[in-house]
């Protein structure tokens, strides 16, 4: 199914990138970058299922990625859900890193718990702060997440991560699954840390020696 969902997927966005080589007006060229960054999102998401499968359906390959870069492909993607939503971001990305990861499942993990923090400070009514640091400590890198919203509901803390665990009303329960799934394929990890006042992910990778 997620093949198939992927095929016409793709085939709509070689035309939307045949349809930027005409003389476009720069309102017109800046809907198709939300549309193909929309697009990306989808891929991830497929990515992401596909990688959940037992069956094994997906296996991403590995190749040398940087992390500020993925970091910041990320952040643009979600740009305009941080301005709809009216969330100051305060980045703080320092010494970049070359890493062997899977980038399309990396990329799905930081887009994951950055849109979760944007779904929990949606639920508060203003001062909304994002915070995301990148640090190398000694033989790891840790990609921070921090957001001012919700606690995260104790009764499922010790649970987060296992499969239709949610506290949102809609949400699947999957996300942070897949998310700690492919971080421990990229021999890295994920944590978290909640209280009333703040929630905070580690994406942690390996450094190698």
């Amino acid at each position: 199914m997620a093949h198939e969902i992927r095929n016409p997927l793709t085939t709509i966005l070689g035309f939307l990138r045949l349809i930027r080589r005409d003389n476009l007006k720069s309102t017109t060229i800046s809907y198709l970058d939300i549309i193909e960054k929309e697009f990306q999102n989808i891929q991830m998401q497929i990515t992401g299922f596909l990688s959940f499968s037992k069956r094994g359906a997906f296996e991403e390959s590995y190749e040398i990625i940087s992390i500020n870069s993925l970091v910041h492909s990320v952040i643009d993607m979600v740009t305009s859900r941080l301005i709809d939503h009216n969330i100051i971001l305060q980045l703080n990305i320092g010494e970049d890193i070359q890493l062997n990861l899977q980038k399309t499942s990396i990329q799905q993990v930081v887009s994951n718990i950055i849109n979760n923090s944007i779904d929990a400070l949606s639920e508060i009514e203003e001062n909304r702060t994002l915070i995301l640091m990148g640090q190398r400590l000694r033989d790891i890198y840790v990609v921070s997440i921090a957001n001012n919203g919700p606690q995260i509901p104790e009764a499922i803390q010790n649970k987060l991560f296992e499969p239709f665990v949610t506290s949102k009303k809609h949400g699947t329960g999957l996300g942070l699954s897949i998310c700690k799934q492919i971080m421990t394929r990229n021999l890295g990890d994920i944590t978290f840390a909640s209280n009333p006042k703040e929630t905070t992910f580690e994406i942690i990778f390996r450094v190698p020696g």
